[in-house]
């Protein structure tokens, strides 16, 4: 999906790359608008077909039932975003005793998605901002949303809603997501498998955020009856 964590995982891999915070619908990617757009212009660099891609994937859903979201995203800026979310992951980490409420609850009113512990980070932030009196952590978030929404990074953001009665609202989708459980409901960490915190350990190793979560867990935050999705379960077109 498209979260941080996502992009940790490819780095290197791709320069660019395309992929949705929302589970992508069953019909999946318009594959032949695609291709014909790619045959049309044989010498298209990666970041015009990450936007392409983009572009016409949410072109393809308009009118229909399904609430899409979907983003392109340049990895040349990644370092610099990460840099600015280790600097907060470390400042919520050292606080932890007394911000721990201040994040369940702005988890909590995170835009959620599908799988209900991925949180679009912008809106995170937001929610974050409010709720902490700090004003170096304030401005450690500030930087990590001017970062995330740097247009050299986020080179498209795209959402829509459903028409459908049960589609979820995603008007809040800035394009990155980030797992975040509350700890409410089942919006939390499952007791094992990929869905766990020791599965989400093993799949996002040695960074800062992973080190928050596990603190933030260690205090009493996310419980457990949900569970991770696994990166690999979910489509994401790296070019």
């Amino acid at each position: 999906m498209a979260g941080y964590e996502t992009l940790a995982n490819i780095e290197g891999a791709a320069p660019f790359t395309v992929f949705s915070e929302e589970t992508v619908p069953g019909t999946g990617f318009p594959y032949s608008p695609i291709l014909d757009a790619f045959h049309s212009d044989p010498a298209m660099g990666g970041r015009t077909a990450a936007e392409t891609i983009a572009d016409l994937y949410h072109a393809s859903y308009e009118g229909q039932e399904d609430a899409t979201t979907i983003s392109a995203y340049d990895l040349a800026g990644f370092d610099e975003f990460e840099s600015a979310l280790d600097q907060l992951a470390g400042s919520l980490q050292a606080n932890l005793p007394d911000l721990a409420p201040a994040i369940t609850s702005a988890a909590a009113g995170s835009q959620p998605y599908h799988f209900p512990e991925m949180k679009d980070l912008v809106s995170f932030l937001d929610s974050l901002e409010v709720r902490v009196t700090d004003e170096g952590i304030q401005a450690q978030i500030d930087e990590l949303r001017n970062r995330a929404l740097d247009p050299e990074f986020r080179l498209r953001n795209h959402f829509r809603n459903g028409s459908g009665e049960d589609d979820r609202n995603v008007s809040r989708s800035s394009g990155l997501g980030i797992v975040l459980p509350s700890g409410i409901g089942d919006d939390a960490f499952g007791q094992d498998g990929s869905r766990s915190l020791a599965g989400y350990q093993s799949q996002v190793p040695g960074r800062a955020w992973t080190d928050f979560l596990s603190d933030f867990v260690s205090l009493g935050g996310p419980g457990t009856p949900g569970a991770l999705p696994s990166p690999a379960g979910h489509k994401c077109l790296s070019i």
